[in-house]
């Protein structure tokens, strides 16, 4: 019985498990990213402070965002957006910002996801812009498989 390709669409799903993704960093910040099921959870463990590139993430199946939130944890850095772009300086997917968050109990979902940008080919680099603040805590992307 062949064991499949983890690195398809559809093989966590089938065989159960995650798999993690390839994280990188701008000036600071620390980081593990998993895929589960339809969703890719972002740990981010070390503060991401406010710049245009704070983190990137490679996605290596194709596939839709279908939803962005995030969950703060006590990093006290006040209140931030967080934007994720298509490709490295690409377009916005979330368009400009997922929503401010001002305290640590915060949970804030994207207020809305471009058509133009939403669908990501496989190898992509997402690319995450912290502005105006600092930001710790899990980010959840929802996504189908393409």
């Amino acid at each position: 019985m062949a064991l499949g390709n983890p690195k398809t669409s559809g093989y966590w799903r089938s065989q159960g498990g995650g798999f993690d993704l390839s994280v990188s960093f701008g000036t600071s910040g620390a980081a593990t990213a998993k895929v589960f099921g339809n969703r890719i959870y972002i740990d981010v463990t070390a503060v991401l402070t406010a710049e245009a590139a704070a983190m990137a993430v490679t996605v290596p199946f194709a596939c839709r965002v279908i939803d962005v939130f995030t969950v703060r944890n006590g990093d006290a850095g006040g209140a931030f957006t967080l934007d994720i772009l298509n490709g490295v300086g690409g377009t916005s997917i979330t368009g400009g910002a997922s929503g401010g968050h001002s305290g640590d109990t915060d949970i804030v979902r994207a207020a809305e996801l471009d058509d133009a940008a939403y669908d990501v080919s496989a190898g992509t680099v997402l690319s995450f812009t912290v502005g105006t603040a600092t930001m710790a805590g899990t980010i959840i992307i929802d996504f189908i498989p393409q």
